[in-house]
């Protein structure tokens, strides 16, 4: 197996997590510029520790450790402030973003699979849509087709490719919460 180079792996696998760890470190910090900041210390300090990494866990568990002690750091620097949570409920909202993270880890891994049996037409337009960030419009412009048209045949393809990642999931065991 090819191996891939340190950054690379952290910048794909911060892709994946950041959402949920900016979810979670938001629902814990009373505004969103205090969320933001801790969350950019979070990736710094996962980008400083990830040779440390123990790739036999979860990414995201780790991160949210990280971010967990991140957000104890912030309380700490602001203890004036009359909103924050006590510890106990810190670390309930770490296991439940940890148990959602899980699922969303196993979701996308049933979604990429779903994605590899899309045929041409079908991964063009996911394609063009997502990986390129061009819009409807612009789309149908190039393949010469309507906006309409596009915009439907792209709710189409998000509905398959939804159905088809829980049916995968449900055949696994791996059930949304």
């Amino acid at each position: 197996m090819e191996s891939i180079p340190q950054n690379e792996e952290l910048a794909r696998q911060w892709m994946l997590a950041q959402p949920t760890i900016a979810a979670f470190v938001a629902s814990q910090l009373p505004g969103f510029h205090d969320a933001q900041d801790v969350l950019q210390e979070v990736a710094v300090v996962l980008t400083r520790k990830f040779a440390d990494y123990d790739r036999s866990r979860p990414f995201l568990a780790w991160a949210i450790g990280i971010a967990q002690n991140e957000i104890l750091a912030h309380r700490r620097r602001s203890a004036t402030n009359r909103t924050v949570f006590d510890d106990d409920l810190l670390e309930q909202l770490s296991l439940d973003f940890n148990d959602q993270g899980e699922h969303l880890d196993r979701f996308g891994e049933a979604l990429s699979h779903c994605l590899g049996r899309l045929d041409g037409k079908s991964r063009t337009l996911i394609e063009l849509r997502y990986s390129e960030d061009l819009k409807p419009s612009v789309i149908a412009s190039r393949v010469q087709a309507s906006a309409n048209a596009i915009a439907a045949a792209l709710y189409r393809i998000r509905q398959a490719l939804r159905d088809c990642a829980e049916r995968r999931l449900a055949r696994t065991g791996s059930v949304s919460p």
